[in-house]
């Protein structure tokens, strides 16, 4: 997905559009959800995507969240990657969030 502008929008922009599609790609295809107060994801890759990145902001914290395959997740805070676990549940959770 490129959001770069470009010089004319003759055919007018839809910015809520932005949004749907920020939507679909956090919480579809990364499967980002909220479960008991820490971020939980199910990342599903594209097979014509190599990788996708976004930044969510959560409790304070800018994350940059890497989907680099099926399953497959890197969760950075600036220059630090945070560690990860998978649990029972099948969701990858940030290990420093579990209570």
């Amino acid at each position: 997905m490129d959001f770069t502008p470009v010089d004319e929008y003759s055919n007018g922009l839809h910015l809520s559009a932005y949004a749907g599609a920020w939507q679909g790609l956090v919480q579809g295809l990364s499967g980002l959800d909220i479960r008991s107060g820490q971020l939980a994801f199910r990342p599903r890759l594209p097979a014509q995507w190599d990788a996708y990145h976004f930044t969510p902001q959560f409790r304070g914290r800018r994350l940059r969240v890497s989907v680099l395959g099926d399953g497959e997740l890197e969760i950075r805070q600036g220059d630090r990657q945070l560690a990860t676990e998978r649990r029972q549940d099948g969701q990858i959770y940030i290990k420093e969030e579990r209570p």
